[in-house]
């Protein structure tokens, strides 16, 4: 398991992985890697469906010091494809590209956060309880800090489906608390609550709608009042992804 690096911390977390999951590629095979666009450490391996579920968790925070507010996707169950991997998984299907941390941070007793493939691992779940119990790949992260977490995190659920609404949730969870703090506080968001991941009429709001708020709350204030009621007020649409407005 050794490269060299000397980090006794990953080589402990290393070894605890293996030791409780157990993986095909135990000893000499599981090889320790470096993402070297982040300097992350992870390794590549498979284990079985029920060490999976014994040490895996998809309630997983971007900030172990928030561990309320999710960073996973919710998980869509009425879908078709998710429907037909679960059917996938009872006839002994083995998935792989599932990505993971391991850390006790948050929830100690399931060290295996569960940051990519969420909808893989409750079909795997589903499995499990039909007894079929199979081998899975998977890709576990090993001490990260916030940055690779948060590059983690967004690579690992990015996608050509993926909702805006999501990413914008991650990318201001990442920037700190303010925001999510401030519309609890003025009641666009109920409390203890976070924003949605995917935004449905009646629902909670999104990242987007709170910036809209915001930002045309400055839009207005600019308006002179004895020229308000011929000024154009349709709000602009703060854009999904990034903003240079809200940056700035």
């Amino acid at each position: 398991m050794k490269n060299g690096t000397g980090n006794d911390k990953i080589e402990t977390l290393m070894n605890e992985f293996a030791l409780a999951c157990e993986p095909l590629e135990s000893g000499n095979r599981l090889l320790r890697l470096v993402d070297e666009r982040t300097g992350a450490h992870y390794c590549e391996c498979h284990i079985k469906g029920s060490k999976l579920m014994a040490n895996g968790t998809t309630d997983v925070p971007l900030d172990p010091e928030e561990p309320e507010y999710r960073a996973n996707r919710d998980i869509v169950v009425d879908d078709v494809a998710f429907q037909g991997m679960k059917d996938d998984a009872s006839l002994k299907r083995s998935f792989s590209n599932i990505v993971a941390e391991w850390t006790k941070e948050h929830d100690a007793d399931r060290p295996l956060k569960i940051i990519g493939g969420q909808h893989r691992f409750d079909a795997i779940k589903g499995a499990l309880g039909q007894s079929v119990d199979v081998l899975h790949g998977i890709k576990v992260y090993f001490a990260l800090d916030m940055q690779q977490r948060y590059d983690v995190q967004l690579i690992s659920n990015t996608n050509i489906d993926i909702s805006g609404d999501w990413i914008d949730r991650v990318q201001e969870s990442f920037k700190g608390p303010e925001l999510r703090d401030w519309c609890h506080t003025v009641g666009l968001l109920p409390a203890g609550k976070d924003f949605t991941s995917s935004f449905q009429r009646g629902g909670r709001i999104s990242v987007r709608f709170a910036r809209t708020f915001i930002l045309n709350y400055f839009d207005g204030m600019k308006v002179k009042s004895e020229k308000f009621t011929v000024t154009e007020t349709t709000p602009n649409l703060s854009p999904s992804g990034g903003d240079k407005r809200w940056e700035t």
